[in-house]
C-alpha cells in the first residue's frame, strides 16, 4: 500500500495542488488497498479460495465507512459525500464496489469473512497512514468537487491495470 502511495505522492508533486490536499490524496491511495489485511483476502492468496463474501476493495469500502471516526475530521463534513470518497478510493478496479453496505446482513458477513484480527490490523493500518500524513485534509469540498474527484479516483489511468483474476470485466465508462 505504502509503495503506491509513494508513487503518487511524486506523481501529486509537481501538480498545483494545496498540500493538505496532495497529501490527503496521496493517504486515500495508501488506504486503496485495506480490504488486503482481511482473511478471506489472504486465503484467496494462500488457500485459492475464492473471494464469495467480500473482495478485498469491497471490505476496503465497509471498513473506511466503519472507520469513518477517524477519517471524519479531514475529509468533507457531510457523511454522504464521505462515503462517495471511500466507494471511490475503494473502487480502484474501474467500478464501485457492489455489496450494499445498508444491508446488516451483508455487512455481518463480510465483517465475519474478513477477521476480527484484521479488521483490528486494519484500524491500525488506517491509523499509521493518517500519521504519515499528519496535516492531510479535504475539508471543505463542495458536492462537486467530491464528484469529480471521485471520478478522477475511479477511472484514472492507475485503475486500468492488467484485468485479472479478481476483476471479471473491463473498465467501465460511467455517464455523468
Amino acid at each position: 500500500m505504502l509503495d503506491v502511495a509513494a508513487v503518487a505522492e511524486r506523481l501529486l508533486a509537481p501538480l498545483s495542488i494545496e498540500p493538505a490536499r496532495r497529501d490527503m490524496l496521496t493517504a486515500m491511495v495508501a488506504l486503496h488497498d485495506l480490504g488486503k489485511v482481511s482473511a478471506s483476502f489472504r486465503d484467496m492468496i494462500r488457500k485459492g479460495h475464492p473471494q464469495t463474501t467480500g473482495r478485498h476493495w469491497e471490505v476496503t469500502e465497509l471498513w473506511l465507512r466503519d472507520f469513518d471516526a477517524a477519517l471524519k475530521d479531514r475529509l468533507p463534513e457531510r457523511r454522504r459525500r464521505r462515503h462517495h470518497l471511500y466507494a471511490a478510493i475503494a473502487g480502484h478496479h474501474g467500478r464501485p464496489p457492489s455489496k450494499d453496505l445498508a444491508n446488516r446482513d451483508v455487512r455481518s458477513a463480510m465483517c465475519r469473512a474478513a477477521g476480527a484480527d484484521a479488521e483490528v490490523d486494519a484500524r491500525s493500518c488506517l491509523n499509521l497512514v493518517l500519521d504519515l500524513w499528519p496535516d492531510a485534509s479535504l475539508k471543505g469540498l463542495s458536492k462537486a468537487e467530491v464528484t469529480a474527484l471521485t471520478w478522477r479516483l475511479r477511472c484514472s489511468p492507475l485503475s486500468w491495470r492488467p484485468w485479472a483474476r479478481d476483476t471479471p470485466t473491463a473498465p467501465v465508462r460511467y455517464k455523468t
